[in-house]
């Protein structure tokens, strides 16, 4: 079922990583929540998720470099480019910035997790396992389709993906941050931890661990409130 099968990192990473990040370099939980929140609300919405989507759709957003011959490429130069430029007009006071800031939070971390595949239907390129499943994205790929969305299964190159966001992300108002050497120890353990979890929500909770133990918070995604503000996101995106 190609449902589940092209996504990308899923719940705890796009969310739960990103916030534990946008923390760390100095932002306020206030602020951590809204950006992260519009970084995972990027599969949640229906005119920016990666499934029931044009092959063009679903490359802006989640497989960015990549056309119909070219794959994905790790930590892509122009994805760090538009995280650069979002975060901008985000200081800039501009009003879609929040919304520029997630998808590009999204699509930087897609680069990690969709590497090596293209958004487009290609047998040389996508088929991993030769199965009944389509050659789009990384649905043939192990586990069902599933193993790209799942940090545990790489979890060096989560790792990796996580460093990449944190250094791209520029240094928020706040003056207590976090470094990176403090952040990589316990977000690799969360990730090792989390190949015991049965899905998403739960392997989140490993990472909401670390949030706990690092910043002292309990934070939970709500994806109504990111739903409310659907028409301006949308707009913002050019959707």
């Amino acid at each position: 079922m190609l449902a589940t099968e092209t996504s990308a990192y899923e719940l705890d990473f796009h969310y739960y990583t990103v916030y534990l990040l946008l923390r760390a370099r100095g932002y306020s939980a206030q602020v951590a929540n809204d950006l992260a929140g519009f970084s995972q609300y990027v599969d949640d919405n229906g005119q920016t998720e990666p499934l029931y989507c044009s092959f063009e759709t679903r490359a802006r957003f989640h497989f960015a470099g990549s056309d119909a011959e070219t794959a994905t490429e790790q930590d892509l130069l122009e994805a760090r480019i538009e995280l650069t430029g979002a975060f901008a007009l985000y200081t800039a006071g501009r009003s879609t910035g929040r919304f520029r800031v997630g998808a590009a939070l999204h699509l930087l971390a897609d680069t990690f997790s969709h590497a090596g595949f293209t958004a487009w239907l290609n047998r040389s390129i996508n088929c991993r396992e030769h199965s009944f499943r389509p050659c789009i994205g990384h649905a043939d790929a192990i586990q069902s389709g599933h193993a790209p969305d799942y940090p545990y299964v790489e979890v060096a190159k989560a790792i990796s993906a996580a460093e990449s966001i944190y250094n791209t992300i520029p240094p928020g108002p706040e003056t207590a941050k976090l470094p990176w050497t403090s952040l990589e120890p316990d977000l690799e353990a969360a990730f090792i931890q989390a190949s015991r979890r049965s899905n998403a929500v739960l392997r989140a909770e490993a990472i909401q661990a670390v949030i706990r133990r690092l910043l002292n918070e309990t934070v939970t995604y709500d994806k109504a409130r990111f739903k409310h503000e659907q028409r301006e996101f949308n707009a913002a995106l050019g959707r």
